[in-house]
């Protein structure tokens, strides 16, 4: 069994198929959790859930936890109600004696309404908080931003409860929790700001090389401070230690002339396109605005900008470059890519989207 599960981990899914089957054959639990795999993963067999769940029933008959979590987990995907029902049950027996796995799924479940019932917050904040209460540091964290308002229920939002539970998740040593107590502290709700533990916990977050922890900062220094000498300081720390957020705020900080220095468009936009390649969109889209008032090569550059920041999703950009290719400042008028990105706004739900590609239906282009 163990040479088939190591032959599984290293990618060598059909050696380890044909390891695990005699074994899996004789009812062997592991074996058969391999074979479940798989068939769920297409990888080593037929892909096939109706086959990976038959062989996780098996395991989980033979007492195998691991499987009874596969199993639970194929029926909720499978999305019937009998399924759905049955994976309910298994969680719920699980729920007893594991570490917190169980309940988490069960709330998550709650929240999706996987169970048959719609969005249930308490429920939700039920099964989240029995996994808590297990040490489940997962758990811990996704009660927090439920209590926080990340998952809708906005009149259930309780700050100071999430604040509890994410400094729970960060004693036991989260660093992204530490930078979520910390930007709280500093940048929450007045009444429970507390500045010294929230730079303790910002610079234990740092220690461990979250280094979104310098946006908190920059933005306690910006907001509520107003000290931009301050706060591009901790900007700029963030950027050189590559976070992107503080990228496009050291750029932004740069190209305003802010924090004691004067305006210098060069360097913002050398920030605003690496913010872009961290992957901050916004800075794809400021790096685009600069360079498209220029000509040549510079629009060449700022239309693959432009385009980067489309195809992250951003409907109202998606608009902008239809309204570029449009304008003929690419070399020629193209209305057929026009209309590509104009339908692209509109099928995001941008209503200048949907108009201009009318525009271009109704002027026959």
């Amino acid at each position: 069994v163990q040479a088939a599960v190591d032959a599984y981990n290293k990618g060598r899914h059909i050696e380890a198929v044909r390891l695990a089957q005699p074994l899996a054959e004789k009812g062997d639990a592991a074996a058969l959790v391999i074979i479940g795999l798989a068939h769920e993963t297409g990888r080593g067999a037929e892909p096939s859930r109706e086959l990976a769940i038959k062989s996780y029933r098996l395991a989980h008959d033979a007492g195998s936890q691991e499987a009874s979590f596969r199993l639970a987990t194929a029926l909720i995907a499978q999305g019937g109600e009998k399924d759905q029902a049955e994976a309910k049950t298994i969680l719920e027996t699980l729920s007893k004696d594991d570490t917190g796995q169980a309940s988490r799924i069960l709330g998550e479940g709650s929240l999706r309404g996987w169970f048959g019932d719609e969005a249930d917050f308490e429920k939700t904040r039920f099964y989240w908080q029995r996994a808590a209460d297990k040490g489940d540091v997962t758990a811990i964290m996704t009660l927090a931003r439920l209590l926080d308002g990340n998952f809708g229920f906005p009149e259930k939002r309780d700050a100071a409860a999430a604040l509890a539970a994410y400094t729970k998740a960060a004693k036991l040593d989260n660093p992204t929790a530490m930078v979520a107590v910390g930007s709280r502290l500093l940048n929450g709700e007045e009444k429970l700001r507390n500045e010294k533990m929230g730079r303790e916990w910002l610079a234990k977050a740092i220690a461990k090389e979250n280094f979104d922890a310098y946006l908190a900062l920059g933005d306690f220094e910006e907001v509520v401070k107003k000290d931009d000498k301050a706060a591009l300081a901790q900007y700029q720390k963030g950027a050189e230690a590559a976070q992107a957020a503080c990228m496009l705020k050291l750029a932004t900080f740069l190209s305003e002339g802010r924090g004691g220095q004067e305006k210098n468009p060069e360097k913002a936009l050398e920030w605003f396109k690496k913010a872009g390649q961290a992957g901050n969109s916004l800075g794809h889209v400021q790096a685009a605005a600069m360079l498209l008032q220029g000509e040549g090569l510079q629009i060449v550059e700022g239309y693959a900008h432009l385009v980067a920041a489309g195809e992250s999703g951003l409907a109202d950009i998606q608009n902008e470059i239809g309204l570029l290719y449009l304008s003929g400042r690419l070399g020629v008028r193209d209305a057929t890519a026009a209309a590509g990105w104009f339908g692209r706004a509109a099928t995001a739900g941008l209503p200048q989207g949907a108009h201009n590609l009318g525009t271009l239906y109704e002027q026959g282009l």
